[in-house]
């Protein structure tokens, strides 16, 4: 006990002045025992005076409890201790626990300090007790990052007594900036402390809410995640004095700020100085902010039928929310927050000043109590002023006014300081890491700024979003696809509940979540959806997919599990039929297996790939390229940390109660309005709550409204224009002529039921009388249909306040470009050049099969960009249509979305069509008659003759196009153009025609009262005239070369004579001028190199990935080959790219990649002869000429195009091979399930050297992928299964040969096998699936004799070696796949490269498959040793022989236990493939090893000719190595 000198000296006077009175008045008994008791009373009373005097030379004493093993304290404490003593003469008494236990706490009861630094200890009840004695007397103490869990036993005691949380942290690997806030300014605590400074390793703890007794003085934030409050004070009681930082690591210690930080902590705890430069006077004096008075917000002007959620004051429409709910700030465990906000999150826990309602960093979120759908929300907004760029060096840009607004709760918009910066996806008002504002519109700190947000959300459809900020438009109508990582999803632990609609669930860090690498683990969940996307993920928090991601997920309604780079196992049904489902997902020692609704549906062996550290666990979405969000309900999401058995994932998914264990993660979603086991509703909103976020700033709100928005946009509708009267025009004619014909007729006697626009609106949807409702209409033409009504009746315009009383809806996008680039999927985003060749349909049945479309505005980005656009039909000449319209075509067909049986559409409006016939005339007899084949259809299709229209080539001048082809023997060429004449848009053919001794005749367009069409010349004459239903151009004979500019437009004749006399004829560029390169950005790549197995490595090439090359090129390979140097190869791309891939020595490291063409249609072929290239695309083989040494392709030449194309989605143009005499050889495919139409399909195709004729082969094929070439006049064609195809197969071909495909072009009746030509062998699908082209080993590098035959596969992304044989002339073999992994996209193309003697082999994914990766180049290279693997299969009397590239240990060998065999049969239908009929085992009866141990006779008694057998070896060699193989082959006859 201590008592002030004060009253110590007042009791002494006393005391000494009555001795004094009585000593003069006589003492008494009484007195003189009193007398002693008062000289007593003095001594004590000196004694207590010494004692006090004393106790102010004794330091303070301060005891450190500290046990802790997991960032170093045992090392920076002692140290932190000895400088308390050496510096600030303290008295320091340190308590290490020993093991987890806590030691004596006896120096508590002489200590003023307690400074603490534990983890996970163990404390007995009276330890327990003693320390919240500690705390309940108000005494100081400065705590350390895991004393927030001190305890095993955790007792509850951090949050009273500290003021906040450990409900997790996150990852220590990466550095936490830590930053000072502004309002913390003038604390003592941060006296001489950085104000911002990167505090190293050691993430932040997940520590919010805190108590509204705590203070925040330090801010940090760990990498991307959200901030969190890294220092603060508590008032446990009045006059406690307790300091907490979550920080403590080595790296903390290592920077003099944290222990200037903790010094002052001390001293502070101690109500001791603190000085200006720190306690240990090695700081900074810190720099005071100047606190300006905010700025008084604007009046709340709310409209009349809005809810005000903020006035100024009133915070009754608010609840506290605690942003560490599901899914969470950082990935947390269950706990709930325990402040004043109390589990039921009630009680707004932001500060108001009677104006404006400031948020509270550190001290959770702001939610509505209701929620919200469809809806206008208004908000205004002031970022406070702080300290920084350009202001002073202070706050960081990741802390600086750092807010949000989450519609319903999952859509975050920005709140930041963003003045006069370029908008970024983290701007004032973006759309949090989706979308930057359209304009910068924000103001200055500490600004009011006006914040507009229309949002709409329907069921089954993906959110939409507008938004204006200070007035000016920062959002045109985006669709949001993803929820803000982080966001808002409440989780009432025991609710059985559904999720439904789309987007991230529920997300867990990286540091929280589950293995999912090589070890145990299941997933298990139920879902219903008549949809796709992804149920659960292992991937980035946002982002694009990458190599070891993992997600579970609906394709095609087929359930799927991809591992990225890896691979995918997948279901064979389809579950996306809107009934409930049960999946479960296990994995166990490298293999995964999935069970639905009580069965196996599929399974993987060696299926693994690790985890990476900052890969997040979702639910409902995986990464932003990949699986795409799930659209559906999903429930009873279930996380094991272990294996499941068979057994029991069978009992679970067909619905049983099992336990499976103890589950590591158990989420049900909150409750919707859609319960389980009850029918589907119809379309409505959805419905969630608005969130106000303080993330590191003390943003200021004012005037928050929010008001309902109509299905209607009535406000924005009723407003009359002229061009509302004028569109109204057209809608009154097309549907209400016929009724009511003249309005100011029909209508003179009034209107009924009200004139204003308002009430005829609501006539028309609900109808009256004889009218029926107009509900079907869009609304904008009802509107544009009543403006024109009332002005036909003269009606008066309406007032501003009657527009404003009107019901708001969500206003109509008013871009009038075509949508943002990041909401365009990956077809749409390409850019494909100015002219794409591709398929078309103009009109309804009117398909240009093989046109040339060219967009004629001017701008970048190629067609895909454009809005003004022509085609041409390469086959007649014939220019097909013309259109406007933003969008281009409709991106339909397996080449774009994937779609099967359909094809492009053009999108817009069409200015003319015209239908498929000659666009020239017959330059020898003048007349029009089709001589194209006529397809089984009826329907013409192919090129003309040669003789009479001939496609020569496309010039590419930049931006332009000119069109090169022969009519007759004269050359024309022609360049579509646009022209604009005050509005009026004008499509342009200028034509330069070459000297003829003949008339010529080319069809314009339909004649059509819409289309105006007019001529001028130079040096030659010409004549526009109608002739049976067309506008024709005649072109006289002549001698010299005429210059033609037609114009054609749907304006006004006098615009284009205008037009003729502004514009005249411009001049043809020559046929040699060029243009700069357009395409001058290269990308890099780096070669990573494979592990050696087997005797192989496997090379990835990386392609440049759709993102990261500057035309967003989709990069999915269909054909290469090398130049003459070898250090470079030419490669086509599926969606008509050629790229040039330079740095292909045999030491592989930086690629280098230029793209060079563009526009070709579906090319799947690359060859090169003299440095050449050759690209065979769907409708020609097209040379590629460099004409003015640039490096790109200035003209692409027509070598040939008989191509006979039909717009079926599965007639591929499949690689292109070249024989010695320079024949090049493609493979035609047939179409999907149907009968061909033209002879070409299901053929082997030989185009001549000259390039003039084209020869068919042989035919029969369904789907031939690529062809190799034989020496000996033979070539090798695969084909998969489907119709008349049982199943895939190798086929050894000889011209004239047919091979089963009774759909194909022909005339054979029979279907019996020896009416067909066999293949080399039947593949069955677990085998083999959709094998691709073949290619012969080129030299002896490789590891296999030269002309050996490789398979490479589509479908599985392998490659095998063919095994040859032949007996009495009848060839027959197999395959066995190559002893390396597989890739990570199905290859087709392969070719060894000369100098190196490598196989190079390139693929994509484009149609089912097991290998997804959109595209891949890749090196199988030889490293030498043993090939593990069989080389050859004979068949010999009486069985087998097997020759291995390894000598085999010869027990092993000669055991017949070491082969398993069997034979099964096929059977040729319409049907789709067969199934095995007649599977049986063959028994090996002896099995003799070669006396080089590398061939082995089995002999099979019971062997005879079949059409599919599998032989199994498990063998090992001479080495020890294990040598196991499967042959798939056929044997056709025996010896």
């Amino acid at each position: 006990m201590r008592i002030a000198p004060a009253v110590l000296h007042a009791t002494m006077h006393s005391a000494l002045t009555w001795l004094g009175m009585v000593g003069r008045a006589g003492l008494s008994g009484y007195a003189l025992r009193m007398r002693s008791l008062i000289v007593a009373l003095a001594i004590l009373v000196v004694a207590l005076v010494g004692s006090e005097r004393l106790a102010a030379q004794t330091p303070p004493h301060v005891v450190f409890l500290v046990g802790e093993g997991e960032y170093g304290s045992g090392e920076t404490m002692p140290k932190f201790a000895k400088r308390l003593e050496d510096e600030l003469n303290l008295r320091v008494t340190y308590l290490q626990s020993e093991g987890n236990q806590l030691p004596s706490l006896e120096s508590l009861d002489s200590a003023d300090l307690l400074v603490m630094f534990l983890r996970f200890r163990t404390a007995t009840e009276d330890q327990f007790a003693r320390l919240k004695k500690w705390f309940d007397d108000g005494k100081p103490c400065v705590a350390l990052r895991t004393t927030s869990h001190a305890f095993v036993a955790d007792k509850g005691w951090f949050p009273p007594f500290f003021g906040g949380h450990y409900k997790s942290h996150a990852p220590n690997g990466e550095g936490t900036l830590s930053v000072v806030p502004p309002w913390a300014d003038g604390h003592a605590l941060v006296n001489g402390v950085d104000l911002a400074v990167e505090m190293g390793h050691g993430g932040t703890y997940n520590a919010q809410p805190l108590a509204d007794s705590a203070s925040v003085v330090l801010l940090g934030r760990t990498g991307r995640l959200p901030t969190e409050p890294i220092a603060w004070t508590n008032r446990y009681r009045k006059e406690s004095r307790i300091f907490y930082t979550s920080l403590g690591s080595r790296e903390n210690f290592e920077r003099p700020g944290f222990q200037t930080l903790l010094g002052n902590a001390v001293l502070w705890g101690l109500q001791r100085e603190v000085p200006e430069q720190g306690a240990f006077g090695t700081g900074q004096a810190l720099f005071r902010l100047h606190k300006a008075e905010p700025q008084k917000p604007p009046a709340l002007q709310a409209p009349a039928d809005a809810t005000v959620l903020f006035d100024g004051s009133d915070l009754s429409q608010w609840r506290h929310w605690d942003p560490s709910v599901e899914p969470r700030a950082i990935g947390i465990d269950q706990r709930a927050d325990s402040s004043s906000g109390g589990a039921k999150h009630e009680a707004a826990r932001w500060l108001t000043d009677g104006r404006a309602l400031v948020a509270r960093p550190g001290f959770g979120d702001l939610v509505t109590a209701q929620s919200f759908s469809n809806f206008h929300l208004h908000v205004d907004v002031a970022v406070p002023f702080v300290p920084g760029p350009p202001h002073s060096p202070w706050v960081p840009d990741a802390f600086r006014g750092r807010s949000g607004i989450y519609l319903a709760g999952r859509y975050e918009i920005e709140i930041a300081d963003s003045f006069e910066r370029a908008p970024s996806k983290t701007s004032m008002g973006a759309i949090n890491g989706q979308k930057a504002p359209d304009q910068n519109a924000s103001r200055g700190l500490g600004d009011w700024q006006s914040l507009d947000i229309y949002y709409r959300h329907q069921q089954d459809e993906q959110p939409v979003v507008s938004a204006w900020l200070n007035g000016k438009q920062i959002h045109d109508a985006v669709t949001l696809r993803e929820r803000t990582v982080y966001g808002f999803q409440r989780q009432e632990p025991g609710a059985r509940s559904v999720a439904s609609g789309g987007g991230v669930r529920m997300a867990r860090s990286a540091g929280e979540s589950f293995a999912f690498g090589s070890g145990e683990f299941t997933i298990a969940a139920r879902f219903r959806t008549k949809g796709n996307g992804t149920l659960a993920s292992k991937c980035p928090p946002s982002g694009k997919w990458r190599p070891d991601s993992k997600a579970l997920f609906l394709r095609d309604g087929r359930l799927v599990y991809d591992i990225g780079w890896v691979g995918e196992m997948q279901s064979s049904r389809r579950y996306n039929d809107g009934k409930w489902h049960r999946v479960l997902l296990t994995h166990r020692n490298g293999a995964a297996r999935m069970y639905v609704d009580g069965a196996l549906v599929c399974d993987k062996d060696d299926f693994t790939a690790r985890d990476r550290s900052e890969d997040v666990f979702k639910i409902g979405a995986a990464a932003d390229d990949f699986a795409g969000s799930y659209s559906g309900d999903i429930s009873d999401v279930t996380v094991f940390e272990h294996n499941v058995p068979d057994g029991k994932a069978q009992q679970w998914t067909r619905g049983e109660v099992v336990n499976m264990g103890e589950h590591a993660l158990q989420w049900q979603p909150k409750k919707q309005d859609v319960q389980l086991n009850q029918p589907e509703p119809k379309q409505s909103s959805v419905r969630g709550p608005i969130r106000l976020q303080a993330d590191s700033s003390q943003v200021r709100f004012a005037n928050i409204w929010v008001r309902a928005l109509s299905d209607v946009d009535h406000r924005g509708l009723a407003l009359q224009d002229p061009a509302s009267v004028a569109r109204g025009a057209h809608v009154w004619s097309a549907l209400c002529h016929s009724c009511h014909a003249q309005p100011a007729t029909q209508f003179a006697g009034g209107l009924k039921n009200g004139s204003d626009p308002r009430s005829i609106f609501a006539t028309l949807a609900t109808g009256v009388a004889h009218q029926q409702p107009m509900a079907g209409i869009p609304a904008p033409a009802r509107y544009d249909a009543i403006h024109y009504l009332r002005q036909q009746l003269s009606l008066p315009a309406v007032n501003a306040d009657y527009v404003a009383a009107l019901p708001a809806g969500m206003p109509a996008a008013k871009s009038s470009g075509p949508m943002p680039d990041a909401d365009w999927p990956g077809y749409r985003r390409m850019d494909y050049g100015n002219a794409l060749h591709w398929t078309y349909e103009v009109q309804k049945q009117n398909i240009v099969q093989k046109g040339i479309a060219v967009r004629v505005d001017d701008g970048p980005g190629g067609v895909s960009r454009g809005r003004a656009f022509v085609v041409y039909d390469e086959d007649t000449m014939r220019l097909a249509a013309a259109w406007t319209g933003n969008g281009f075509i409709d991106w339909k067909g397996v080449a774009f979305d994937g779609s099967h049986n359909s094809h492009a559409h053009v999108r817009g409006k069409l200015l003319f069509a015209a239908p498929n016939e000659p666009g020239w005339a017959n330059p020898a007899t003048g007349s029009w008659a089709d001589e194209r084949i006529v397809g089984r259809d009826g329907k013409r299709y192919g090129p003309l003759p040669k003789s009479w229209v001939r496609f020569l080539g496309r010039q590419q001048l930049g931006e332009d196009s000119i069109l090169e082809y022969s009519v007759g023997t004269v050359t024309v060429r022609e360049m579509p153009g646009l022209e604009s004449v005050y509005g009026t848009e004008i499509v342009t053919r200028r034509l330069e025609v070459e000297a003829s001794d003949q008339e010529l005749l080319v069809r314009l367009a339909p004649k059509s009262d819409d289309l105006r069409v007019s001529l001028l010349s130079r040096n030659r004459s010409g004549l526009v005239m109608a002739i049976d239903g067309w506008w024709v151009m005649r072109i006289p004979q002549s001698k010299v070369v005429g210059h033609y500019m037609l114009r054609l437009s749907s304006g006004d004749q006098r615009i284009l004579e205008l037009a003729n006399s502004l514009h005249g004829v411009p001049d043809m560029p020559t046929r040699v001028a060029t243009s700069a390169a357009q395409w001058t950005e290269t990308c890099t790549t780096t070669a990573r190199a494979g592990e050696a197995s087997s005797g192989y490595a496997v090379d990835e090439l990386p392609v440049p990935d759709l993102a990261a090359n500057p035309f967003h090129s989709w990069m999915r390979l269909g054909g290469f080959d090398f130049f003459a140097d070898g250090k470079r190869a030419a490669v086509c791309t599926w969606s008509g790219d050629v790229w040039i891939v330079s740095g292909l020595q045999d030491e592989l490291g930086e690629l280098s990649w230029r793209r060079i063409g563009a526009g070709l249609f579906q090319p799947l072929g690359v060859r090169i002869l003299d440095d050449v290239i050759y690209v065979g695309c769907r409708d020609q083989i097209c040379v590629l000429e460099d004409h003015n040494g640039d490096g790109e392709t200035d003209y692409y030449r027509c070598f040939n195009n008989d191509h006979q194309v039909t717009e079926h989605f599965h007639e591929f143009a499949m690689g292109l091979q070249s024989d010695k005499d320079r024949n090049f050889y493609y493979a035609k495919s047939a179409r999907h399930a149907l009968t061909a139409l033209v002879p070409h399909h299901g053929t082997l195709l030989k185009v001549s050297s000259d390039g003039q004729t084209t020869e068919i082969l042989a035919n029969g094929f369904r789907a031939a992928n690529g062809v190799c070439v034989n020496d000996d006049g033979s070539f090798y064609v695969t084909d998969q299964e489907g119709h008349w195809t049982p199943k895939n197969r190798i086929n050894r071909v000889v011209p004239g040969g047919f091979y089963g495909n009774m759909f194909g072009y022909h005339e054979r009746a029979s279907n019996k096998d020896e009416d067909m030509e066999q293949p080399l062998c039947w593949l069955t699908n677990a085998f083999d699936r959709s094998p691709a082209e073949l290619v012969r080993v080129v030299g002896s590098k490789w590891g296999l004799p030269q002309g050996s035959l490789l398979q490479l596969s589509y479908g599985m992304g392998r490659a095998y070696l063919v095994l040859e044989d032949q007996v009495d002339g009848v060839h027959q073999g197999g395959m066995v796949a190559l002893p390396i992994a597989q890739f990570a996209t199905g290859v087709m193309r392969g070719r060894f490269h000369e100098a190196s003697g490598q196989l190079y082999c390139c693929g994509l994914y484009g149609w089912s498959g097991a290998r997804t990766r959109p595209g891949g180049l890749y090196r199988v290279r030889y490293v030498g040793g043993a090939t593990l693997m069989p080389t050859a299969m004979k068949v010999v009397t009486g069985g087998l022989q097997l020759t291995f590239g390894a000598e085999l240990d010869p027990e092993l060998a000669a055991d017949l236990d070491s082969y398993s065999i069997k034979t099964w049969s096929l059977r040729r239908t319409k049907n789709y493939g067969s199934k095995h009929y007649d599977e049986k085992a063959l028994q090996v009866s002896k099995a003799e090893l070669s006396t080089d141990r590398k061939t082995v006779r089995l002999h099979l008694p019971d062997l005879v000719p079949t059409m599919c057998i599998e032989i199994a070896c498990d063998l090992e060699t001479t080495a020890g190595e294990v040598l196991r193989a499967k042959i798939h082959g056929t044997v056709h006859k025996v010896r």
